[in-house]
């Protein structure tokens, strides 16, 4: 592939550097690309190659936070909806409904109940 006006081809990038430039997000769909995409806020749509980046696709799908899993058939389809005023909107919601549920607190919390330190 060939860099153009059009393409920038880069090495490695921190996704939560990159994602909150983007206009919208396609990717393969794993669970730190998942969460990574949801937090900056930006539409999404998921082209899953392996293990549990299907099971993503279609969690965010059903949440109606992203598009249906991408097929190259309709790849045209999915940037068109992802630019969609009403894709970003969603994207924004959701982003509003991470930030305010403190889910980082209670993922500790979980932890912290469930840690046998008695078994250590």
């Amino acid at each position: 592939m060939k860099e153009d006006e059009n393409t920038c081809l880069i090495q490695s990038c921190p996704h939560n550097w990159l994602f909150q430039r983007l206009d919208g997000v396609i990717r393969h769909g794993g669970a730190g690309t998942t969460v990574t995409g949801l937090y900056a806020g930006k539409p999404t749509a998921v082209v899953p190659f392996f293990w549990d980046q299907d099971l993503w696709g279609h969690a965010i799908a059903e949440k109606s936070i992203s598009f249906d899993l991408l097929l190259v058939r309709n790849i045209e389809e999915s940037i068109e909806m992802l630019l969609r005023e009403s894709g970003r909107q969603k994207a924004a919601r959701f982003q509003t409904m991470i930030y305010q549920d403190n889910g980082i607190i209670k993922i500790i919390n979980v932890f912290c109940e469930n840690l046998r330190i008695s078994e250590m």
